[in-house]
């Protein structure tokens, strides 16, 4: 699969392509493996003495047919171990479906989840007004309307639009981490970048429907010329 950012191609094994020294973008598509985009959160890294976290994407759903978003993400981390943790997403209307992807095991073992050497990188899915799940490689599968927000009552072809936050957290102090997401089916919708607000894609949104807000990754892409989502 080609890479891509604003600059064109990444050339691949060098520290530009590195997921620890280089910020957010878009990486391009793969429609043979039904991938419509791929998208990459800059560098996280945690202090000396707390976990670091982020609010990276906000995903937006209506209940028209075909308008909802349906997603992997991968958290990718490293300290003195590596680890990766997967999960495929669906927002479906208002419900937020979340599963556990297979990626290894725990020090290998065979535990369903991710690959995992020693601690447990984590997501979190939580609604504007703060209340939360934290996900991690052995919740299961999940299917919540718990931490979702109602953008716009029959507002998107008379149908309901809502909206779920979702973030990531690394396993511990000086865990460096970073998100991938692929785009398996965006729900018809449009993506906004870290130059878009939170009040103007919710409001673009709540007439628009579908789409997905990568509230971190600057606009510094060529995902307009290429597979639209």
């Amino acid at each position: 699969m080609a890479i891509f950012s604003s600059g064109g191609v990444i050339s691949e094994g060098t520290d530009t392509a590195s997921g620890f020294t280089s910020s957010g973008h878009y990486w391009g598509s793969d429609a043979k493996n039904d991938t419509l985009g791929v998208f990459r959160t800059p560098l996280l890294t945690s202090s000396a003495s707390a976990a670091g976290s982020s609010n990276f994407l906000t995903a937006y759903s209506s209940g028209h047919w075909g308008s909802q978003p349906f997603f992997d993400l991968y958290h990718i981390t490293q300290y003195y171990r590596p680890h990766i943790c997967a999960w495929r997403c669906c927002f479906d209307y208002n419900t937020l479906i979340v599963q556990p992807l297979w990626e290894g095991g725990s020090a290998g073992t065979n535990t369903v989840g991710g690959f995992l050497r020693s601690g447990s990188p984590k997501i979190k899915i939580h609604n504007d007004a703060g209340s939360s799940q934290t996900v991690t490689h052995n919740s299961g599968n999940i299917a919540t309307a718990s931490y979702t927000n109602l953008v716009g009552h029959n507002t998107h072809a008379g149908q309901p639009v809502n909206k779920v936050n979702i973030g990531f957290e690394t396993a511990g102090p000086y865990y460096q981490s970073y998100m991938i997401i692929k785009l398996r089916q965006g729900g018809g919708g449009r993506c906004f970048f870290s130059d878009s607000t939170v009040s103007n894609v919710d409001n673009n949104q709540r007439n628009d429907g579908p789409g997905l807000h990568f509230k971190t990754i600057p606009r510094q892409t060529d995902y307009y010329h290429d597979n639209a989502a």
